[in-house]
């Protein structure tokens, strides 16, 4: 369980998770060497006002030598804060693919809403495609693309970024984006983060991240569900 309130922390916190609480489930399932399922389901209410959120994402993902192939789908069930009800239903496809010894990976995902059903703010269909190339052992340089299509707009967002491994369990990523999203203009942001995994014998690892988001130029198109 997750509780932020609206007025918590000097700036330092998620927006879009301000004055929320959030309980959820996660958890993966290996059925073969090759072949693992993985899921997570989470209910979130707005604090200050009666809106609520519902979803679940599960994935089934097949691991090759050079690569992944998955097969997904989300669920979100939104009561916005005007008490209109937004459900998005969306079927995702998508694979990961090496190339030229590993120096290279491809990787990239569509998604469709069979029932037309993509209402939810932060649940559109989305097509993503990201490129990355391995300077050398620990540093890979990274590049991505993604259009995302929702309830009354579209957004398209580029990034490029660097993804280092300094040491071992550790992973350094930053990254420059500019989105587009109709109306409201260009925004150009950055994002950085460190995360670092601790082998605790055999079965068990601690795992710490942090990150962070600030905006450059534009602004944030903020909307509650």
């Amino acid at each position: 369980m997750r509780q932020q309130d609206t007025a918590f922390g000097v700036g330092q916190q998620n927006l879009v998770e301000a004055g929320t609480r959030k309980l959820g489930l996660d958890g993966r399932l290996r059925l073969t060497d090759r072949i693992s399922v993985t899921g997570v389901v989470w209910h979130q209410q707005q604090l200050d006002n009666p809106g609520t959120r519902t979803a679940g994402d599960v994935r089934l993902e097949y691991r090759r030598d050079t690569g992944t192939i998955f097969v997904g789908g989300q669920y979100a069930s939104d009561r916005g804060i005007d008490g209109k009800d937004r459900d998005s239903r969306l079927l995702t496809l998508g694979g990961t693919q090496a190339l030229f010894g590993d120096k290279v990976t491809l990787s990239g995902q569509t998604q469709f809403a069979p029932g037309g059903d993509s209402d939810s703010v932060d649940f559109p269909v989305r097509h993503q495609i990201q490129l990355s190339y391995r300077i050398k052992p620990g540093i890979r340089l990274i590049g991505g693309y993604e259009i995302a299509n929702g309830d009354g707009y579209v957004a398209h967002t580029k990034q490029f970024g660097v993804d280092v491994a300094p040491w071992t369990g550790a992973k350094l990523m930053s990254t420059l984006n500019q989105q587009a999203i109709g109306e409201n203009g260009e925004r150009t942001y950055a994002q950085y983060g460190l995360s670092q995994s601790v082998p605790i014998g055999k079965n068990w690892t601690i795992d710490g991240t942090l990150d962070a988001s600030s905006t450059l130029k534009g602004r944030f198109p903020r909307a509650r569900w």
